[in-house]
């Protein structure tokens, strides 16, 4: 070969090798540019999703976007955040990744800013309420439970002093989980149990609670405030200031640190005779608020706190003017003598009764009895006790054929309610009488109780229930139970006025009952604008 045949065979592998450098150079830029899009390797694993519920302690202003309380656990809500970390061959993989509750439907759903991946053999770990700064406040220790992991996060942990705002007392509400993967079609589920890790005082006020014993028909419990809740007052002193969990329902919470737990102290009134002006102040001593364990609740009742009573209630037992009962039973000393407001007449709520209770006292669909007043109704001066039932027109107020089955005519408390809203604007005093007396003006007189609706003329059905049973009601031999408590016996042959309209005349008509029998014979139809009778209030508690 020739020196030129050389040197060009020489030029032509160079060339090519030239080319084929280009060509693995311009591959591999492509690559490069492919990489872009791939995600990077600390981002291997597979999607997550996010289930977060919490263990509640156990025992031993309200906004829309933080968590609400259900018991003593939280049930979080759209807005609440928490912090997560993964942890991968005892390194943190990802720090501190912001997961936010949001709604969907019915449902709460986890979501964090950017797609978070892991995979089953990771370890997982959370905490409650989510946290901008957390630098040295994890260790990413073998092994570590979520506790150890965040044990500087919770032995630095600072409380709100006033926690009376409820964003405060979530604040305060440290809560620490470790996630338990499930990976089913390539996405691993993480399920994360909260446990907090601070402590809580439940701070219950005075109330009574009545837990009927009556089988046949069953009552609800009946709660009796220590006065009307509008009126109950309670203060905390310094800075110390709890949360309370429902407005008018005088039962607090407050997050404590064990390590740093402070006194609570404060003052209420009135107490539970009504004494307006008397403050009765109470100390929960620091030393008991330390001595409460990390994710332990315990309740401190003040004077008592909640008073959970076992009754059977009868007919003729005692309503009295805070809403206690006493038993029919009971020889009543002279103070509880003045406390009496009316006697049981019936016992459950009634079948017939279509009334609406849920938005009165009782704030329930059904009430849990129904009572009669001590006295007749009468004018301010006491000197008339006889009216006309009034000139009204059709009220609507009545059930088909109720004069010969008045006993399926036991709305009271609607026909009152119905026609005191109709003349709202005008005269009730002239247009109807019977209600306006036995109503506005005997509620004037005798305030009904605060568990209680306001006083009602009664309908044809509860009527004839008091005056059949009158007896039972108001003692034997006369009446002299209604005078040892100083009410007035509905004695024979005495004609009452009831709320309800004749339904086959209603616009002339209403219905009265005679005391002197026990038949429906005594049910009389009365002129409305003629006839003058008595009128005996009632209501429903």
């Amino acid at each position: 070969m020739t020196d030129n045949e050389t040197t060009k065979t020489m030029k032509a592998k160079i060339t090519h090798f030239l080319y084929m450098a280009a060509v693995v150079l311009l591959t591999a830029c492509s690559q490069d540019d492919d990489m872009s899009t791939v995600v990077p390797p600390q981002d291997n694993g597979k999607p997550l999703t996010f289930t977060i519920t919490d263990g509640g302690f156990s025992a031993g202003g309200n906004s829309s976007t933080r968590a609400a309380e259900e018991g003593y656990k939280t049930n979080f809500t759209a807005g609440d955040a928490c912090g997560l970390y993964i942890v991968r061959n005892g390194e943190v993989k990802n720090a501190n990744v912001k997961l936010t509750a949001t709604q969907d439907g019915e449902s709460i759903v986890w979501t964090t800013a950017e797609e978070v991946k892991g995979e089953t053999t990771d370890s997982y770990y959370l905490y409650y309420p989510y946290q901008t700064n957390m630098e040295n406040k994890v260790s990413a220790s073998a092994g570590a439970d979520d506790k150890t992991f965040f044990e500087n996060l919770i032995s630095g942990w600072e409380v709100k002093a006033d926690q009376s705002e409820y964003a405060n007392y979530t604040a305060s509400d440290l809560m620490t989980a470790q996630g338990v993967p499930t990976e089913t079609d390539g996405t691993i589920a993480l399920t994360f149990s909260t446990v907090h890790r601070m402590a809580l005082a439940v701070i219950e006020m005075p109330k009574t609670t009545y837990h009927f014993t009556n089988t046949s028909p069953e009552i609800s419990d009946y709660v009796v405030p220590t006065s009307n809740p509008k009126d109950f007052t309670v203060t905390f002193s310094g800075d110390t200031n709890p949360w309370q969990v429902e407005e008018n329902v005088h039962i607090y919470r407050y997050i404590i640190n064990p390590d740093k737990a402070p006194a609570i102290t404060g003052s209420y009134k009135p107490d539970r005779e009504g004494n307006t002006g008397k403050n009765h102040n109470f100390t929960i001593p620091s030393d008991r608020l330390s001595a409460i364990s990390a994710g332990k609740g315990k309740k401190f009742k003040i004077d008592g706190g909640i008073r959970e009573i076992n009754y059977y209630l009868q007919v003729g037992d005692y309503l009295c003017k805070d809403g206690t009962l006493i038993s029919k039973d009971t020889t009543l000393t002279n103070d509880q003598k003045k406390t009496v407001v009316a006697l049981v007449f019936y016992v459950g709520h009634n079948g017939y009764d279509k009334s609406e209770y849920k938005t009165t006292a009782i704030q329930q669909e059904k009430c849990h009895g129904y009572a009669v007043a001590l006295k007749d109704a009468s004018n301010d001066k006491g000197t008339i006790t006889k009216f006309i039932w009034g000139n009204t027109g059709v009220m609507g107020c009545y059930v088909d054929r109720n004069q010969q089955n008045p006993e399926k005519d036991w709305n009271g408390y609607k026909y009152t309610s119905s026609i005191t809203f109709y003349y709202l604007t005008g005269n009730l005093e002239s247009s109807c009488p019977a209600v306006y007396y036995a109503s506005a003006v005997y509620g004037s007189k005798v305030p009904s109780p605060v568990t209680c609706t306001s006083w009602f003329l009664p309908s044809i059905g509860q009527l004839k229930t008091i005056c059949v049973n009158r007896n039972d009601i108001f003692g034997e031999y006369g009446g002299s139970k209604m005078t040892s408590i100083g009410g007035s016996y509905m004695g024979y042959s005495e004609i009452y006025w009831s709320s309800s309209e004749h339904y086959n005349l209603p616009s002339d008509n209403a219905l009265t009952f005679s005391s002197a029998g026990s038949n429906t014979s005594v049910v009389y139809n009365g002129g409305k604008n003629i006839a003058k009778c008595y009128a005996r209030a009632i209501l429903a508690f």
